[in-house]
């Protein structure tokens, strides 16, 4: 007995002398591998130093910081180990005859402990519901305005879709109304889910783009709650995971096209379902899940083709080995995987014969730039867009910070985060080389790298804590709070750090909802109550495509002003075009002014001999205007076939109110004068 006290005294002693470094080594796992099955005999790779997977049954128990407890004759009480006491249960029943312990008391004890496995258990629930309202708030702002924001083209494709199925051309024929001057208005895309989503709102709740806009925000919502529970299943590190939840909460990307009517965020709520589920059939081999994994792949897949990206960072924790060695085991796997994917090919094949010849087309051609990306001709013209993107998406701290938590992934290769990252680096790597265009065309395109910033830099701060935390347990003595210390540098240094960024993260946020191009919803209802439903209408020149906005409210037809006047003129006799809209082209000072629009077309060659056409053949019908100062400054001008152009007609016409436009900074009144 006294050699047994006297052990126990020398390794106490032998603890406190470890150095720092091998502390913190083996409390953070950052050399250990996370627990994974890797056959049906249940071979398992460690985690944090375990000996055992948590499915053996010698009574192991796993504490809050990934240590193990081994069950032998003095066995410690669960809470007593995450409590840091030190008692034995041998020594608890003597303590516990000697004072006489009542039956109610023990009933207390027993009450208390039960409460704390609660906590112990739903704490991390806690701040995810707070990461939700957090989330809700900052993507709800705008949520019932009119699609005339930020890459509002996308929005209002999606809104023709749904119109024209509604309208009754059937569920599969996607038409738009900026084809009108082509024999049909077709333009194959992917699989409309968005639109028969939209559909669907609109038969239960009424013509309003609310609710579409509430399904967007709901799904971005998922993704917090989705990237907790994938990170938190790879890594067994709750803490981990609520770091990336946090990051997904607020990342800009996930805020604004958390909002949009369009399938991109959407996309990557379901490539984390598959990852989960595909992760879960890794470890279980359960048909159950690997038929959700099939389902949630192919809905990803056929809302974007670039999604199937998130498959790729399984590349190094698939057990190629055992499931070669059991390929007949596994045929329904390949059947129905093989079916998931084939899905978004068999519509691509469909669309020729349900929409044969169509005027225009949205589907994705792969490999169309293959290799151009490793151009120095494309850094240097993608370059600007680049920096712009990754401000907008995630800020450059964050990109920064997703950079050197990749460095850390590869330093720890052999942990289970550490092959995850890897291979979405690789996944990253196999979308640039085969479309490069997609990262610096659209800010959107960059939607399938979100989940890989958000667990590279939450990886980052959790190692981080995790030395701090270690480091202050060495210098306060305090080991018995070691998961407790551990845990609350890593949550604080992930607040610290967001709070630093707040200000970029807010900026970029503000930006893209400041983006606007006012009156475009105006000018849409001005023409859809003055014009008969076969007239069509001509849009001055606009390289981002924003204003097919006017299109949506006006519901009528039109296509780009065309540089050709006989064109022009056949169109006016073949296609009843009667109007010309003029949208404002950007000025120095970031306002729009339709003037200068005008003095584009009459300068340039390519349009000279139309705007000429126009000045004698259309006169003005509606200019729409804010006012700085005392002066009008026109942001469109909508035109009608008949009379001559002449801005002195309007001198005396008076100018009405029309409506406000919510900015972050305040709000925009807007005007128009109407003959």
């Amino acid at each position: 007995m006294m050699s047994t006290m006297a052990l126990k005294k020398h390794t106490k002693h032998k603890e406190k002398s470890k150095t720092v470094s091998k502390s913190v080594s083996e409390a953070d796992g950052l050399g250990a591998q996370d627990r994974s099955t890797v056959s049906d005999q249940g071979a398992a790779v460690q985690d944090s130093g375990a000996a055992q997977d948590n499915r053996t049954t010698h009574g192991n128990v796993t504490a809050q910081d990934g240590s193990t407890m081994h069950d032998d004759s003095t066995r410690q009480d669960n809470n007593t180990a995450q409590d840091g006491s030190k008692e034995h249960e041998t020594g608890e029943h003597e303590t516990g005859r000697k004072k006489g312990f009542s039956m109610d008391s023990l009933s207390k004890k027993a009450s208390t402990q039960s409460k704390k496995a609660i906590i112990m258990r739903y704490w991390p629930w806690a701040i995810i519901i707070i990461l939700l309202i957090v989330g809700f708030n900052l993507r709800a702002y705008h949520i019932d305005y009119p699609s005339i924001g930020y890459h509002n083209m996308k929005e209002n494709i999606y809104l023709m879709q749904a119109y024209h199925m509604d309208q009754g051309e059937g569920l599969f024929k996607l038409s738009m109304f900026y084809f009108g001057d082509k024999d049909n208005n077709y333009q194959p895309d992917m699989l409309p889910l968005i639109a028969w989503s939209i559909l669907l709102f609109w038969k239960v709740f009424g013509d309003s783009l609310l609710w579409p806009r509430l399904l967007m925000v709901l799904l971005s919502l998922a993704n917090i709650v989705l990237v907790y529970i994938f990170v938190n299943l790879l890594t067994k590190k709750k803490e981990l995971g609520l770091v990336s939840a946090l990051l997904m909460a607020i990342m800009p990307i996930g805020v604004f096209f958390g909002r949009n009517i369009q399938p991109d965020i959407p996309g990557v709520t379901f490539m984390l379902l598959y990852s989960i589920f595909f992760y879960r059939w890794i470890n279980g081999r359960s048909r159950k899940d690997f038929i959700w994994f099939t389902v949630f792949l192919a809905i990803s897949f056929n809302l974007k083709l670039t999604n199937i990206m998130g498959l790729i960072p399984f590349i190094f924790i698939i057990p190629y080995k055992d499931i070669l060695m059991k390929l007949k085991r596994y045929v329904f796997e390949i059947v129905v995987g093989a079916v998931g994917i084939s899905t978004a090919f068999i519509w691509r094949e469909l669309q020729k014969l349900i929409m044969p010849d169509p005027a225009g087309t949205a589907q994705v051609e792969f490999f169309m730039e293959f290799m151009k990306g490793y151009s120095a001709d494309y850094w240097t013209a993608a370059w600007p867009a680049l920096t712009n993107f990754i401000s907008d998406n995630f800020t450059w701290l964050f990109a920064w910070l997703c950079v050197i938590g990749l460095v850390l992934a590869a330093l720890k290769y052999r942990t289970m985060i550490g092959k995850y990252l890897l291979g979405y680096f690789l996944a990253v790597l196999a979308y640039f080389t085969i479309v490069p265009g997609f990262i610096s065309r659209h800010n959107y395109y960059q939607s399938p790298l979100l989940p890989l910033v958000v667990i590279s830099v939450a990886y980052l701060i959790y190692v981080a804590g995790s030395i701090a935390g270690d480091l202050a347990v060495a210098f306060s003595g305090k080991k018995g709070y070691k998961g407790i210390i551990r845990l609350s540098f890593v949550l604080l240094l992930a607040v610290l750090v967001v709070a630093l960024n707040w200000g970029n993260v807010r900026i970029s946020i503000d930006r893209q909802f400041d983006t606007q191009f006012i009156g475009n919803d105006v000018a849409g209802e001005f023409l859809n109550t003055v014009s008969e439903p076969a007239e069509r209408v001509f849009m001055g020149p606009d390289p981002s495509g924003q204003t097919i906005s006017m299109l949506w409210y006006a519901k009528r037809y039109g296509c780009w002003l065309p540089q050709d006047l006989d064109k022009f003129k056949r169109l006016e006799d073949e296609k009843n075009f009667r109007w010309v809209f003029l949208y404002g082209m950007n000025t120095v000072q970031g306002t729009r002014n339709a003037w200068a629009t005008m003095q584009y077309l009459k300068q340039d060659e390519k349009y000279s001999r139309v705007w000429e056409y126009i000045e004698n053949n259309y006169r003005i019908e509606q200019i729409g205007a804010i006012i700085t100062g005392q002066t009008p400054l026109p942001y469109y001008i909508m035109l009608k076939k008949g009379g001559s152009f002449n801005v002195s007609d309007f001198e005396t016409v008076p100018v009405v109110f029309e409506k406000n436009y919510g900015f972050t900074f305040g709000e925009v009144q807007f005007y128009s004068a109407t003959r």
